[in-house]
């Protein structure tokens, strides 16, 4: 995989944690609540919001379904989420 493969995949994973974390606000949900509803550890929601690893596919729908959204929203993020990551 190419260097430029890499970056493309940090900055997927960087969108995807930063729509959680604006659903998450917007629920009025801290970082805890949000891990006992998907039955996820915190450190775990805090290293999706960050980028810091893929989810995987049960995740997405844990988070998607806690956070009453498509699953879709989280893995299309809005374009303003993308272009604040450059």
């Amino acid at each position: 995989m190419g260097q430029r493969s890499n970056v493309k995949i940090r900055l997927k994973r960087r969108a995807f944690g930063k729509a959680v974390r604006n659903y998450r606000h917007l629920r009025n949900l801290t970082q805890e609540e949000l891990a006992e509803k998907t039955e996820l550890d915190r450190k775990t929601i805090s290293r999706l919001e960050n980028g810091l690893f893929s989810p995987s596919l049960d995740n997405i729908w844990a988070i998607s379904f806690a956070l009453n959204i498509n699953p879709e929203v989280l893995l299309k993020p809005d374009a303003h989420l993308i272009r604040d990551l450059y």
